[in-house]
């Protein structure tokens, strides 16, 4: 048996404000917005998807405008995966010209050696992380 994830879905406290940043960032990512609900939909409110044909990052508006927090139980923050350390620079540079908040690229050698990451945060304080690491699934 093999398993896969299928989607992600966050809920927003500013759907527009969200979307924004998500569809720059899924841009830069080269993903594609797959799906768009209004607030009428059977979602219960509006919905916005991007992915590819294998998995989506799905992104709902709330009804409680209550910022994130990773120290409560549940998602901690959801890194994505990078080609090079190059790419994890490229990514850097693209949120300090769009004016978002990013930490410097840096290793982590006591993840595995050469894992190399770039985290910043989205509109809700979700924590995002960009790595490279040569040698995947060696942590």
């Amino acid at each position: 048996m093999t398993v896969s994830i299928d989607h992600f879905k966050i809920t927003v406290t500013n759907f527009n404000r969200s979307k924004l940043f998500y569809s720059k960032l899924f841009k830069f990512f080269k993903l594609k917005k797959v799906f768009e609900a209004g607030k009428n939909s059977a979602w219960h409110g509006r919905i916005v998807m991007f992915g590819t044909k294998d998995w989506t990052f799905e992104l709902q508006e709330g009804t409680k405008k209550v910022r994130f927090d990773r120290q409560r139980t549940g998602l901690d923050h959801i890194a994505f995966t990078a080609s090079s350390r190059k790419d994890v620079d490229r990514l850097y540079e693209f949120l300090v010209k769009n004016n978002y908040e990013a930490f410097t690229p840096m290793e982590y050698p006591e993840y595995c050696k050469g894992y190399y990451a770039c985290f910043f945060p989205d509109p809700d304080g979700i924590i995002l992380e960009y790595v490279y690491c040569p040698v995947p699934n060696a942590k």
